[in-house]
């Protein structure tokens, strides 16, 4: 078996594709691979990471996936999280598309 737990989880629950890097940068993740496990831990750590990842902020890190998969995220540091990329500013974004 080959997997990552939380995008398998996410796409399961029907989490939009473009919110997976958030929310997974913020629960980490369980990359299964053949006979190896690879453990990704949270990147909100401590009270400001987690409101650069609700909200945005500065010297953040997260996760980002190189496909739909997500087999083998990778991780930027030192990134700043725009309010419109942050978790609150995707989820409401796609309020906003139900809405419409």
């Amino acid at each position: 078996m080959i997997i990552n737990i939380f995008t398998k989880a996410a796409a399961k629950v029907g989490i939009p594709s473009n919110m997976h890097d958030s929310i997974m940068s913020m629960t980490g993740t369980i990359v299964v691979t053949n006979n190896n496990v690879h453990f990704y831990d949270s990147l909100a750590q401590d009270e400001k990471s987690w409101i650069s990842h609700l909200k945005g902020g500065e010297s953040a890190s997260i996760y980002r996936c190189d496909n739909v998969s997500c087999l083998h995220p990778s991780l930027r540091r030192n990134i700043t999280i725009s309010p419109e990329q942050s978790y609150a500013g995707k989820a409401k974004q796609q309020l906003t598309n139900l809405k419409n």
